[in-house]
């Protein structure tokens, strides 16, 4: 089963991912700036962890990812209401893509221990979740989805019966609830994704072919024209009104009649 992480940078995904394989982290993480993947366990279930980085650098590549996702957690700094608008436009466009709409959907408001941090209820509300089914109730859930509040804390893992893992146990029986269709779904959209993608690179190496092409022939042409324009100019007649006048010729004294004064 493969859970994919989303979410604004700073919402605590690496935290969440560090606690559910079971490691503590010793010191602050870094926002994460591509793509990890984790193996993990839970309730006795194999998980396969995909953690995207939540930056604005990072956020376009996220649909590649889609098509291969069982279930989406989506985690929200709670006691940072200055991104909930923010969050919310990240929350609306993913569940709105084709290849997760859906999909089992888990909203984690984490960072409970802070300062002004806000409950799973606001944090609803503040997201707006009733809307993602289409519904115009805010105290209405959509059914495949389901939103808790956690502290999150790096230096402790999930607590067995904490909100976090009550709300990991509804995702997985989520996603078990409708496994066969979900992992069609996955083997399909997955098939699909990566015969598109083969086709983009069979495209792209078609037009760098056809480039490479143009430019060699293009260079055997002009090769060709440099090559007819010397030999126009080697094999030309001399003109005649600048060609070199012969020397002229040299005739020998005649001694005819001449007294050479020879001694008698």
């Amino acid at each position: 089963m493969t859970l994919l992480l989303l979410g604004c940078d700073g919402g605590g995904k690496t935290t969440f991912t560090a606690s559910l394989c079971g490691k503590l982290l010793s010191e602050q993480t870094k926002p994460t700036t591509g793509f990890i993947t984790k193996d993990a366990q839970r309730f006795g279930c194999p998980l396969k962890v995909w953690e995207l980085g939540g930056g604005p650098g990072i956020r376009g590549v996220w649909p590649e990812y889609y098509s291969g996702a069982h279930a989406i957690l989506f985690l929200v700094d709670a006691s940072d209401a200055a991104r909930f608008a923010e969050a919310r436009e990240l929350l609306h466009q993913a569940v709105a893509h084709d290849l997760v709409r859906g999909k089992p959907l888990l909203v984690v408001a984490t960072k409970q221990d802070r300062p002004h941090a806000v409950g799973a209820a606001e944090i609803a509300e503040a997201l707006r979740v009733h809307e993602l089914d289409g519904s115009s109730d805010p105290g209405s859930m959509p059914l495949n989805c389901h939103v808790v509040a956690d502290r999150l804390d790096a230096a402790r893992l999930i607590d067995s019966g904490s909100a976090l893992d009550l709300g990991l146990s509804w995702l997985l029986a989520a996603v078990q609830d409708g496994y066969t269709t979900l992992k069609a779904r996955v083997e399909r959209d997955v098939a699909e994704q990566e015969a598109k993608l083969q086709r983009q690179r069979d495209e792209r190496k078609a037009r760098l072919a056809a480039k490479r092409k143009a430019k060699e022939e293009a260079e055997a042409a002009e090769a060709a024209a440099a090559a007819a324009a010397a030999t126009a100019i080697g094999g030309a007649a001399p003109d005649a009104s600048s060609a070199t006048p012969p020397a002229p010729a040299i005739t020998a004294p005649s001694t005819s009649g001449v007294d050479v004064g020879l001694p008698t």
